[in-house]
């Protein structure tokens, strides 16, 4: 339903009611304030979140000395017209102390609480690792390859949508380092590379199998590379832009190491290379370090060891889970 300034409820809150306030690209809760009938008001007229101060007794432009203020992109009202939620496009920072969202600080027991559902993410994906599909694939030189197939590697099951937006929840937290775009390659991993860009807000790069044709009017391919008798393009990644790599598997980490060399080709900032799971059996991380010198994270290792699955957390990141759980 819609409704119009004259149906919010302000005598319920002494002329006031709260305002929760929402990254719209982000969807992250950035702050809460306060709102009279002035200041919704001048917020609808203006386009730019204005707030009711109670400790100054005054209206006010959020961001009229810093410089931070919010375009907002949407505003609803609950359904006891009692509270609103804005939608805004955040310039700069909204929180005074400098942090990403005022909702920074931590409540010693709801963070057990955290920890006990951390903790039941993690054992539910270990046990579902642990039940991997195996099968072998004839490879184009005639040997044989194992291929193991599961939610997490190739979407088989399609994965749980919570263990998705946790997983990406888990690299946005890791990745903490600024960045301009989030990359990935064609495949499974463009699932968990687009939440995660979802959730920092950044574009998503694909390297994509196709080549398309580039016009005067248009330029949009930053390279390529080149793996066995495969070749990617990489569209919209520029020199200098910070990225984030997001991957879902690494194996011999030959493919992932051309790209790594393409990207460095064109002085693009590698701020962190993520892969969700990772094949010590296979050394890929070793390969790439080796090639590129760049440090591969992994949040999950996989080995085949005599048609057994062996599964467990990275050793890298075992101090990291166990903050968490």
């Amino acid at each position: 339903m819609k409704f119009d300034v004259n149906a919010v409820d302000f005598k319920k809150g002494s002329g006031l009611v709260p305002a929760l306030v929402q990254d719209s690209k982000t969807r992250r809760v950035l702050m809460l304030a306060y709102m009279n009938e002035e200041s919704l008001r001048k917020t609808l007229e203006s386009g730019y979140a204005h707030y009711w101060s109670r400790g100054r007794g005054r209206l006010w432009l959020k961001g009229e000395t810093s410089g931070h203020v919010q375009k907002v992109r949407g505003i609803r009202l609950d359904c006891d017209r009692d509270a609103v939620l804005l939608q805004v496009s955040q310039k700069g920072l909204p929180c005074h102390l400098g942090e990403e969202t005022c909702f920074h600080n931590e409540i010693e027991h709801g963070f057990f609480l955290e920890k006990r559902w951390n903790e039941r993410i993690v054992i539910e994906i270990l046990e579902h690792l642990k039940d991997s599909k195996i099968f072998k694939v004839k490879e184009d030189a005639g040997e044989d390859s194992i291929q193991v197939v599961n939610a997490l590697t190739e979407l088989l099951p399609p994965p749980s949508p919570e263990w998705m937006e946790w997983l990406a929840s888990i690299i946005d937290a890791m990745s903490s380092h600024p960045i301009d775009k989030v990359v990935t390659t064609e495949g499974p991993g463009v699932y968990l590379a687009s939440l995660v860009a979802s959730r920092r807000g950044k574009s998503l790069a694909v390297a994509s199998r196709k080549q398309f044709p580039e016009t005067e009017e248009t330029e949009f391919t930053a390279g390529f590379f080149e793996h066995g008798d495969r070749t990617h393009y990489i569209y919209g990644v520029y020199t200098n832009e910070r990225v984030l790599l997001v991957e879902n598997n690494i194996s011999t980490g030959k493919a992932l190491a051309s790209m790594l060399e393409s990207l460095q080709g064109l002085d693009v900032k590698l701020k962190e290379v993520i892969c969700l799971i990772g094949r010590p059996d296979h050394e890929g991380k070793e390969v790439i370090k080796q090639e590129t010198g760049v440090n591969v994270k992994t949040l999950f290792d996989l080995s085949v060891k005599e048609g057994r699955i062996d599964v467990g957390i990275s050793p890298e990141m075992s101090d990291y889970f166990q903050s968490l759980i």
